[in-house]
């Protein structure tokens, strides 16, 4: 069947977990990084002692660039990517400005240290990759700064590089702990605990993304309701502790069944719903009948059967969920009548 290689890249999308907590943690932390480096910037501007008389013209400068920043950083936009990087690399390039002319020296080299915050808020906030690079960087920036002011070079130097490096891992090492704890709860909220399929809410959020693909191309999306012929009887017969193997077993049947690009949720119960792209009711059946004959020859006991159900958006039903279950059941209803191990398409 075609078509399964844009619907998987764009359900790959649809189902990785968000970024907005954490672009709404770079829009805090740089916010709070412009506002501190406008008033460190204005504040040595009036008040420092500098060597070189076009330092105080540089740091109003500065100042009046972080204020810009934290004024067009809304949390509504975000920040890109870019205009992050030119920002750090301003106030990296202002800070070793002020670090090797700032009089007396000890000052020059207590602002060396300010790459140590960079460095972390980096960590905290930027993509691996990235928070590489510019904790090089600013590594490197704070001990030339350091280096170049300090009456003790190789002792501050030493401290400022410990300190920051076990910053830096402790912040980066703390995130990732943070971050694989919400996916694995997201996760959680979008999957089935027993059969490890997607659950009813991950079924409408896959649902859009793939009307919407139809929608652009010359597809149409089917709905195959699922459901296990005479699952009670196997209750009855073996207990629950077989019903609910017999439910994992058929669910991993098939998921191994469609293909890469569809969605198969578990609706509840005995039933699942598979979601894909074909192209007209001909393709629909056949992978119905595929499903079944997947589940009829599966190894295993007991041995079951399904019945399917199945319709295609723009028929009776229109794209949305309900809709679209609706009609799948009024067709596998059919075919249970008919006898059950059997596809009816709507």
């Amino acid at each position: 069947m075609t078509g399964s290689e844009p619907a998987q890249s764009a359900w790959a999308s649809a189902t990785m977990v968000g970024d907005d907590g954490l672009d709404s943690l770079r829009v805090i932390l740089v916010r709070t990084l412009a506002i501190a480096a406008t008033v460190v910037f204005s504040v040595a501007a009036a008040t420092g002692t500098f060597d070189q008389p076009l330092v105080p013209i540089v740091l109003v400068i500065a100042a009046v660039g972080g204020a810009v920043t934290f004024i067009v950083t809304v949390p509504s936009r975000g920040t890109s990517t870019t205009t992050r990087l030119v920002f750090l690399a301003a106030l990296m390039s202002v800070m070793l400005l002020i670090a090797v002319t700032i009089q007396p020296p000890p000052i020059g080299t207590l602002t060396g240290f300010v790459f140590l915050g960079i460095a972390v808020f980096v960590a905290a906030s930027e993509r691996p990759r990235i928070a590489v690079i510019v904790v090089a960087a600013a590594l490197i920036l704070g001990l030339t700064a350091i280096l170049l002011r300090s009456t003790v070079p190789p002792v501050a130097a030493s401290i400022f590089a410990t300190i920051t490096l076990l910053s830096v891992y402790v912040v980066m090492r703390f995130r990732s702990i943070i971050l694989s704890g919400r996916d694995l709860a997201v996760r959680a909220s979008l999957t089935d605990p027993l059969t490890g399929l997607g659950n009813r809410r991950q079924m409408e959020v896959g649902l859009a993304i793939l009307a919407s693909l139809a929608d652009r191309g010359d597809q149409r999306l089917g709905c195959l309701v699922i459901d296990i012929d005479h699952f009670k009887s196997v209750n009855d017969r073996f207990g629950h502790d077989v019903g609910d193997r017999v439910l994992r077993s058929t669910a991993q049947t098939l998921a191994d069944a469609i293909r890469s690009g569809d969605l198969i949720v578990r609706l509840g119960g005995e039933e699942f719903a598979v979601f894909a792209l074909v192209r007209d009711h001909g393709e629909l059946r056949t992978m119905g009948e595929r499903l079944r004959r997947a589940v009829e020859h599966a190894e295993g006991a007991p041995a079951v059967t399904v019945s399917i159900g199945a319709t295609l958006a723009g028929d009776e039903a229109h794209g949305t969920a309900s809709a679209l279950l609706s009609i799948s059941d009024k067709a596998l209803y059919r075919a249970k009548q008919s006898g059950r191990n059997a596809v009816e398409v709507a």
